[in-house]
């Protein structure tokens, strides 16, 4: 009995102890526990006091700012950052304090380093785009509007400087594309066309090009640049009626342009409307009496005229005006030879070499003229071969030479010259007209018959041709 009682107390008091400790330990754990929770508001609490304090100098500095005192402004938002530095606000406004001050490289430093903990803020991207824009870091704008094409959709501005950037950079495939996506959702705008045009003349993507001026003109038919471009292209594609409709156009919004004149008479010349081409040209003369340029043109349209006294009095105006350039003393000297009026031919062709030296084509029409006088061969021998030395392919300088050592008795030689002059121009009358007299001259008259009656094919309204062939 009293051994069972003995255990029965023993058990009492490993119950009691038991009781005790687990009370002292949950007292222990609920002291620890209040422990974190008074950490946990202290840090809550400090954060809390930290952003107040950031609200007080960022309030104080818009103070100053409003007054125009920008550098305290500047203090206060520096410190209001160093209490709240991830605060995005903060940054953009002081970043806009440092513009005020001109320190524009702080400003872009500040902004980098806030996009570091707030890369997907609007403000801050937008903010950055114009800081790298106006610092003519274009690639570092891109950058930033693509990483805010990702935050929102870019609106059309930022759009079309996004792919003016990227063409800038010859990336012309996104940049079309983002081209494309504007019109796509801003629909057809005119300078985002004139865009597109640019990329594809920079690519020489003809086709594209064509097509997207035509659309130009479609959305605004004054669009005169745009009608001279496609004026431009008919010509590249021998469709000379187009292209003088085009520049015609061009003409009639906008007469100040020379282009468009001297475009016009080019496509009128190539069709062989004379006429035309001389009512343009006097109007030309009358919109622009100082421009030499159309006076030279006169003179060309004259010629083929046959009025060559008149031809000669509008080249005499080009170089009135300006004679400082070597085309207008070419075409009189050419006239001046076709007219046999030999002397005043030489005095052009001399006043052609004192402004170039080494004018191939003057040498070449100089020495033929000598050697259509049959005088000062062996200077026409010099000058030639001085104008082959520099194209030693060109048939028309191989002819002369040829030409002058036919005059001068060297027939073997002659004829190796007009053969291989004929090699680059098989349909040349006149070069088989020569080489019938070079085989006239070896005693080869058959051949030199046949040879005539090549030329008289080549050029069957040439009279002398058929004389020579019979």
């Amino acid at each position: 009995m009293k051994r069972l009682l003995t255990c029965h107390n023993l058990m009492s008091v490993l119950i009691v102890l038991a009781v005790i400790w687990a009370a002292a330990y949950l007292t222990g754990c609920t002291a620890l526990h209040r422990e974190v929770q008074i950490e946990m508001k202290v840090v809550v609490d400090a954060d809390s006091i930290a952003r107040e304090i950031a609200l007080d100098h960022y309030l104080s500095g818009s103070v100053h700012e409003e007054a125009g005192e920008l550098h305290q402004a500047a203090v206060e938002y520096q410190i209001a950052l160093l209490y709240d530095p991830e605060s995005a606000a903060i940054s953009v406004t002081l970043a806009d304090i440092y513009l005020r001050l001109g320190r524009h490289k702080a400003a872009i430093l500040l902004l980098e380093s806030a996009r570091e903990d707030n890369p997907e803020n609007e403000e801050l991207l937008t903010r950055l785009v114009e800081l790298y824009l106006r610092a003519g870091r274009l690639l570092d704008a891109a950058d930033c509007l693509e990483a805010l094409a990702v935050v929102r959709p870019l609106d059309s501005s930022e759009l079309t400087r996004l792919a003016d950037i990227l063409a800038s950079h010859r990336r012309m495939d996104e940049a079309l594309d983002l081209y494309g996506e504007h019109l796509a959702r801003f629909g057809p705008e005119l300078i985002v066309y004139k865009k597109i045009a640019r990329i594809h003349l920079i690519r020489h993507d003809n086709e594209a090009t064509d097509t997207t001026f035509k659309r130009i003109v479609e959305l605004d038919s004054t669009e005169h640049e745009a009608l001279f471009i496609l004026g431009s292209f008919a010509v590249s594609r021998d469709e000379w009626d187009v292209a003088e409709s085009y520049f015609r156009s061009a003409l009639a919004l906008d007469s100040s342009q020379i282009l468009y004149w001297s475009n016009l008479l080019l496509t009128l010349n190539r069709r062989h409307k004379t006429e035309q081409a001389l009512e343009v040209v006097d109007a030309a003369i009358d919109r622009f009496p100082e421009r030499p340029q159309f006076y030279d043109i006169l003179c060309n349209i004259l010629e083929q005229l046959g009025r060559n006294s008149e031809a000669l009095q509008a080249i005499g105006e080009s170089i009135a005006l300006d004679s400082t350039r070597l085309s207008p003393f070419l075409t009189k000297g050419y006239i001046h030879h076709t007219c046999g009026e030999w002397d005043a031919g030489a005095e052009a062709y001399e006043r052609a070499l004192t402004i170039n030296h080494d004018s191939p084509v003057v040498l070449n029409n100089y020495a033929y003229m000598l050697s259509e006088q049959n005088f000062r061969l062996e200077d026409a021998l010099e000058m030639v071969e001085r104008a082959l030395a520099i194209e030693p392919d060109s048939p028309s300088f191989l002819d002369t030479r040829g030409w002058i050592l036919y005059r001068l008795g060297r027939y073997d030689e002659a004829l190796a010259m007009v053969r291989r002059a004929l090699k680059g121009e098989a349909d040349n009358a006149e070069l088989y007209e020569h080489m019938g007299y070079i085989y006239q001259a070896l005693g080869k008259t058959s051949r030199a018959k046949a040879t005539w009656r090549r030329a008289a094919e080549l050029d069957p309204d040439n009279e002398e041709y058929a004389r020579l062939a019979r």
